[in-house]
């Protein structure tokens, strides 16, 4: 069991003590799937301890989950949950064809200059020392690693290869390393020289002298959205004032994360903690909160160049109207009543 497994189980047992039972009799029971211990998810967080679910008449009853957001779709189009986080893979294109309907109701993390990433690309130490990386037309006939196909750092990866002028051709692409310990290792061996890794890895991997964190999102793909608010298409049009509710909570607490202008205050770095498990150090690495958005609002540009991009490395086969995969009318609905 790694660490953020134990986080999990701690979480789980917290949210169980804390929220599931209390008000349980006046509010409406909401199930959502999301691992409470990424960092990126302070908004909703943050609404929770605000208790803005609370204000709105819902039981937010979350459902600790370690690993990628494309592993629960199929429990959200099933309604084994009623929301989950849903990041744009190519498993969320592909759904459609495979008889799911999982559409997106809001976006919940973005990327923008001036805020942290949630994932990096590494370069190895020695190499940023020697200033051998340090464009990404430097990458030419380096050993570089994406990880997992599909994987938003996977995206990122070849992203940054392209921004250089180069192809994969002009590389030595590829993924091995796909835990942890396989990165560490790689490092230490030197059998990589530029690796992708999340948070809080990266900055571990910065802070023992492996690597350098170098470039990200916000730096390749500004107007990249990383991750969004979802729901079965189904439970959509069932429950609509319900959603509405569940997404002016939300809203409250993304706008909260936005007033910090992207650095930690003393009450986000606490509630980061907190909910993350990490200790305040390894927070304070990180440069501030992740870009939440702005008023939750789905770029339909970001959606039809991420599914463009996944054609492209032949892992969607079935492109989708990106305007069917979404439903914005209940967040324009919530926006309009926070006067937005």
């Amino acid at each position: 069991m790694n660490r953020r497994t134990f986080a999990l189980a701690g979480a789980a047992a917290a949210l169980g003590t804390q929220w599931r039972g209390a008000g349980a009799a006046t509010l409406t029971p909401v199930r959502m799937i999301f691992d409470p211990t990424f960092y990126v998810h302070l908004p909703l967080l943050h609404a929770i301890d605000s208790g803005y679910f609370k204000d709105e008449g819902v039981d937010l009853q979350i459902t600790p989950a370690n690993g990628s957001s494309t592993l629960f779709l199929p429990m959200l189009a099933r309604g084994e949950y009623d929301l989950g986080t849903v990041n744009p893979s190519p498993a969320f294109f592909n759904q459609f064809s495979g008889g799911f309907d999982v559409v997106l109701l809001a976006c919940h993390t973005a990327a923008k200059p001036g805020w942290h990433d949630p994932s990096w690309l590494m370069v190895r130490q020695d190499l940023w020392d020697a200033k051998a990386i340090q464009q990404p037309a430097d990458l030419k006939g380096h050993v570089l690693d994406g990880s997992n196909v599909g994987s938003p750092i996977d995206f990122l990866l070849k992203e940054t290869i392209r921004a250089g002028g180069l192809t994969p051709a002009d590389v030595r692409l590829g993924e091995r390393y796909h835990s942890v310990g396989d990165q560490l290792q790689g490092l230490r061996n030197k059998a990589v020289d530029v690796s992708g890794a999340p948070e809080p890895e990266a900055s571990e991997f910065e802070a023992q002298g492996l690597a350098h964190r170098w470039v990200s999102f916000s730096t390749i793909t500004p107007w990249y959205q990383l991750e969004y608010i979802g729901a079965s298409a189904k439970f959509a049009q069932a429950q609509p004032d319900l959603i509405r509710r569940v997404l002016r909570a939300f809203l409250r607490g993304n706008d909260d994360v936005l007033k910090t202008n992207g650095k930690w205050t003393p009450a986000s770095l606490a509630e980061a903690v907190k909910w993350s498990t990490l200790s305040p150090d390894v927070i304070r690495s990180f440069q501030g909160p992740a870009y939440p958005s702005v008023h939750g609002e789905v770029s339909i540009e970001s959606l039809n160049r991420i599914q463009q991009f996944w054609v492209s490395e032949k892992l969607v086969n079935a492109p989708v109207e990106v305007n069917n995969v979404v439903n914005l009318a209940l967040l324009h609905d919530v926006q309009k009543s926070l006067h937005y």
